[in-house]
């Protein structure tokens, strides 16, 4: 009875979304954003972000901090290349200059909630 009982324990201890769930959304042309988590009460969300070849993403800041893994592709921001594997942190009030993509990219955002009028 107690294996039983731990089994079901930590089946809920486990959110998952598999890679056909869920919904993208358009954020800005070529921009488009998949949340997998969010959490209201932290003002935070965990998200995919596709963006096609020759996207950007205008100058923005952040109220919290960002952590960013590259899974696809490349991006440029501040005159730096960044590829597939690198990992970019944003300090809480960081600022970024425009990021470019030249051949398109896949990423995954830890971040505060944002929604299109928010980095526009």
């Amino acid at each position: 009875m107690r294996d039983r009982i731990l089994r079901s324990t930590d089946n809920m201890a486990i959110e998952a979304t598999h890679a056909d769930e869920g919904q993208w959304r358009v954020l800005l042309p070529g921009v488009s954003v998949k949340i997998l988590r969010a959490d209201t009460l932290a003002g935070t969300q965990t998200a995919l972000w596709q963006l096609d070849a020759g996207a950007r993403i205008p100058t923005h800041s952040h109220v919290m901090e960002e952590e960013c893994l590259i899974l696809q592709g490349d991006l440029e921001h501040a005159g730096t290349r960044y590829a597939a594997g690198d990992f970019l942190y944003t300090r809480p009030g960081g600022h970024h200059e425009a990021i470019h993509t030249s051949h398109g990219a896949m990423l995954l955002i830890r971040g505060e909630r944002i929604d299109s009028a928010s980095i526009r």
